[in-house]
C-alpha cells in the first residue's frame, strides 16, 4: 500500500516515521516548502522517546512531484488549514 502523509510537522513526522519503521508499505510525506523537503530528504527523521531512539528516511516530496495515486492520504495540518489542503489535493 502507498501512503501520502500531508504535513511534515511534529505529528506528521512522528506518524510517518513509525509507519515506516513498523511496516513494509510505501510512505511519502508531502510538504509545500521545497527547502524543508530537501532538508528532510538529506537528514531523515530522528525520533527520541522513552523506549529509545531511531532514525528513518521517508521520501519527502512537493505537490509537483506527486506522480502516483496513493491508497491512503493522511492529513496532519493545523485545523484551520484542513479545508484548503483537502480542496487542493
Amino acid at each position: 500500500m502507498r501512503f501520502l502523509i500531508v504535513g511534515p510537522g511534529a505529528m506528521g513526522l512522528l506518524f510517518a516515521s513509525r509507519l515506516k519503521k513498523l511496516t513494509q508499505h510505501e510512505i511519502f510525506l508531502l510538504d509545500y516548502k521545497k527547502e524543508r523537503a530537501q532538508y528532510l530528504n538529506k537528514h531523515g527523521i530522528r525520533v527520541e522517546g522513552i523506549k529509545g531512539q531511531f532514525h528513518v528516511y521517508v521520501p519527502v516530496i512537493t505537490k509537483d512531484q506527486v506522480d502516483f495515486s496513493p491508497d491512503f492520504i493522511l492529513i496532519f495540518v493545523k485545523a484551520y488549514s484542513t479545508k484548503d489542503v483537502a480542496y487542493n489535493l
